[in-house]
């Protein structure tokens, strides 16, 4: 009797934790199902330029330019400008490094709409390049900027070669 009484104990508990996982599992689905449909109704957004050709004599609070475009889903960074508008509010995150010149000082910034949102700071010596980089994340709505510039040198040089860059993405 007791062997059967225990089988039934175990056959009890393997069935009670079968049904906890079925709706653990289909929690998990559900949960799943809504961040797909809700990320599928979301367009992306994201953007990767480098800095091809260098750029000097950059004035104070110039953007610069990030020229060679490796992607650009959803149409928000201008070349032209070096600036990326957001075609959708949401967070965003952006990353820029720049590299100096040989001997070379910089002081950039990320801006959001002519606010510094963070500082990028290169010194080069004794023959050598320097390279600053950051990464923030913050909130945009449509139709706000965010773009790199020139900060504190009136006459400042950045290196090109794919080394300096600017990226940012919707999540």
């Amino acid at each position: 009797m007791r062997v059967h009484e225990k089988g039934i104990d175990t056959f009890e508990k393997d069935i009670n934790l079968s049904v906890n996982k079925n709706v653990h599992d289909e929690r998990k689905a559900a949960l799943f199902e809504k961040k797909l449909r809700s990320t599928a109704l979301q367009p992306v957004v994201a953007f990767s330029a480098m800095k091809n050709a260098p750029q000097e004599h950059v004035g104070l609070n110039q953007n610069i330019i990030f020229d060679k475009v490796i992607t650009n889903e959803g149409g928000g960074y201008d070349a032209l400008h070096g600036v990326f508008i957001a075609p959708q509010s949401g967070y965003y995150v952006f990353s820029s490094t720049a590299l100096t010149t040989v001997n070379g000082e910089i002081h950039t910034a990320m801006v959001h709409n002519a606010n510094i949102i963070a500082y990028i700071y290169g010194h080069g010596d004794n023959g050598r390049h320097d390279q600053g980089s950051q990464t923030v994340v913050t909130w945009l709505n449509v139709g706000d900027e965010v773009d790199v510039q020139n900060k504190d040198y009136t006459d400042t040089s950045i290196f090109g070669s794919l080394y300096s860059s600017f990226s940012g993405y919707l999540f």
